[in-house]
């Protein structure tokens, strides 16, 4: 289990783990339409932008994915180089 992996397990224990991506339903409504933020991050700042990312979206009741580990972001990071 990398950092996170980690990090993910203690931020919250209600989400869906998928192959790759862990699903955070922070919201009882999930909007039919609207904006999609899509945040990118280099292996080195990925458990920091996490932390970020989590805290913002739970204050805004905004559910959202993120990678579920680091050798999967390297994965998505690497595809078509």
């Amino acid at each position: 289990m990398d950092l996170l992996e980690k990090e993910c397990l203690k931020c919250d224990k209600n989400f869906q783990q998928g192959d790759i991506w862990n699903y955070y339903y922070l919201s009882d409504k999930v909007p039919a339409q609207g904006w999609k933020i899509h945040i990118s991050s280099q292996i080195k700042d990925a458990v920091n932008i996490f932390k970020i990312v989590y805290k913002l979206s739970q204050l805004n009741n905004c559910s959202f994915k993120v990678v579920k580990n680091l050798e999967e972001l390297k994965k998505i990071n690497s595809l078509g180089k």
